[in-house]
């Protein structure tokens, strides 16, 4: 499966319906290789680069490889929250073991 044919079932498994998944795929890569500021860079970590996007379905965020700019998948506000919370408690461990 292609990064962009899993990044369109993610887009309607998780909410996104008026929006076309090709043309967002294509407008998210477009704005990270050219920094346009469609996206905004939220969170990066050894996974992946988390990039905030709005369209008329709301807020969501878009995943990419550290390198690649092209959007593996996407994710709802309330799978981020978590993302962001699992991420602030690694930080915390890390800390505390040094």
């Amino acid at each position: 499966m292609s990064s962009q044919t899993h990044f369109n079932q993610r887009c309607l498994e998780r909410g996104i319906t008026k929006t076309d998944p090709n043309q967002l795929f294509t407008s998210i890569k477009h704005a990270i290789e050219n920094n346009t500021g469609l996206v905004d860079k939220v969170l990066v970590r050894s996974t992946g680069t988390y990039w905030r996007f709005r369209c008329e379905d709301g807020i969501f965020y878009a995943i990419t490889g550290n390198s690649d700019p092209r959007p593996r998948t996407v994710i709802t506000q309330q799978m981020m929250r978590s993302k962001k919370w699992a991420h602030k408690q690694e930080k915390r461990g890390r800390r505390r073991g040094k």
